[in-house]
């Protein structure tokens, strides 16, 4: 069984790799300019991404913006801070981003 979380907190994964070392779950994670409700910071995200991704679950970003250009931008910059061998893709919500994602880097679209 494949069970998707929210995770509020880079701690999430390693308790339910503690709890349920059998299952395997997908992390949506959101981070704070990103997501609506994002709390992650980006920088706190790239501290732990490397020992979140050896956990053996996936981890997804929650791209859920709709945007302007202008937010874009500022959105693209937190892009390119990480590392897309350690996620196993985005979510994104916006078209010009879902656009971007594809042509631009090397991230998985979901």
């Amino acid at each position: 069984m494949i069970l998707s979380i929210v995770a509020k907190s880079l701690d999430w994964p390693d308790w339910f790799s503690e709890k349920f070392p059998k299952q395997e779950f997908i992390f949506l994670i959101r981070v704070k300019g990103l997501a609506k409700d994002g709390l992650i910071e980006i920088d706190q995200l790239n501290r732990r991404l490397q020992a979140l991704s050896s956990s053996g679950h996936k981890l997804v970003i929650d791209w859920d913006l709709l945007m302007e250009e202008g937010r874009f931008h500022y959105c693209r910059r937190l892009i390119e801070q990480i590392d897309p061998s350690h996620l196993y893709g985005i979510r994104v919500s916006d078209p010009g981003a879902f656009q971007y994602l594809l042509e631009e880097t090397q991230f998985k679209v979901e």
